[in-house]
């Protein structure tokens, strides 16, 4: 559970949480409620939805009136049949090109690079997006990429873009204190954004 409180936009860190906590713990309440948790970080991710259901079917409590199942996945369902197919398959094909999901100190491909900048720019001009799933791409990003300024960079100037200030801030002090404080370019950024 720590780990997930570090890396709270990664999908993979959650489904490896909920496979231990769903063979370990027996509290539904609880586990419902870290679910809810998680759905709020990274979205109704088809994989941690997929595991959720399973749980409760298996439990055989699955019905609409469940507060995570009514709330997050009733206005999931509507937005996603509101989501035209070209963006959905767009979507996917470019997160299908990406091969590094995870962080490592090491470099990260050119190719994975490009594949991302192109997510990205897909993303942003998605109509109707919230800020919420521009920042959940942007954190699901840096989780792979948070040794490149440039991804930190364009993460707060879209933020800004869209009147997220506290995003903002956030994001400048993550990047400028900890992930790339000892690159100039983002200092230099960041008293330019000052």
């Amino acid at each position: 559970r720590w780990a997930c409180d570090k890396c709270m936009y990664c999908v993979d860190m959650w489904l490896l949480y909920f496979k231990f906590a769903l063979e370990t713990y027996s509290d539904a309440k609880l586990i419902r409620k870290s679910f809810a948790l998680a759905f709020g970080y990274v979205g109704v991710d088809s994989e941690l939805r997929r595991l959720y259901l399973e749980y409760e079917m298996k439990l055989m409590k699955l019905d609409n009136n469940d507060p995570i199942y009514g709330g997050n996945f009733s206005k999931a369902a509507a937005k996603l049949d509101n989501i035209e197919a070209q963006e959905l398959t767009e979507k996917r094909r470019l997160e299908a090109k990406i091969t590094k999901f995870h962080y490592s100190p090491g470099p990260t491909t050119l190719e994975d690079l490009v594949n991302w900048h192109q997510l990205l720019d897909f993303v942003e001009k998605i109509e109707n997006v919230t800020v919420a799933e521009v920042s959940r791409k942007y954190e699901k990003c840096l989780v792979a990429c948070a040794n490149y300024p440039e991804f930190w960079i364009r993460y707060i100037l879209d933020m800004k873009t869209r009147g997220s200030m506290d995003i903002v801030e956030m994001t400048l002090a993550r990047a400028t204190q900890v992930f790339v404080k000892n690159q100039p370019e983002i200092h230099l950024f960041a008293a330019r954004l000052k």
